[in-house]
């Protein structure tokens, strides 16, 4: 396994029109990406500044000497109901997996913060883990 997405119902992490105008397709979740960011940087992980992509907020972290891309959206239903998304990738070289090596397990560390910060927050309900 190389990825784990969380999904959540929100009413927080409301991105200002200027943000919004950086993603080439107008999605918003920078907030979350930057909250994301910082509170995984309380945990003990690097984190840096989000940027915009194409499917969202991307941010990237380094811990223990690996590499791992972490992705943030927050969509909003017709009905105004908001949820969000958060993709953990782990960076893995081929031939890690080739011979299966370097896989992210239950316990990584990046995910544990990204967990631990998402269960803490008032706003988010509904977490789910995947």
């Amino acid at each position: 396994m190389d990825a784990v997405q969380f999904s959540f119902k929100t009413a927080a992490f409301m991105d200002p029109p200027e943000k919004l105008a950086k993603n080439v397709n107008g999605f918003a979740g920078c907030a979350l990406a930057e909250w994301i960011s910082g509170e995984v940087g309380k945990r003990g992980i690097d984190a840096s500044k989000s940027w915009a992509e194409d499917h969202g907020w991307d941010f990237s972290a380094r811990h223990g000497g690996t590499r791992y891309l972490i992705a943030c959206i927050i969509q909003e239903d017709d009905d105004g109901a908001r949820e969000g998304g958060v993709v953990v990738h782990k960076a893995r070289s081929m031939t890690d997996k080739l011979f299966g090596r370097n896989r992210m397990e239950n316990d990584d560390a990046v995910v544990a913060a990204v967990r631990m910060a998402l269960n803490a927050e008032p706003s988010v309900r509904e977490l789910t883990m995947e």
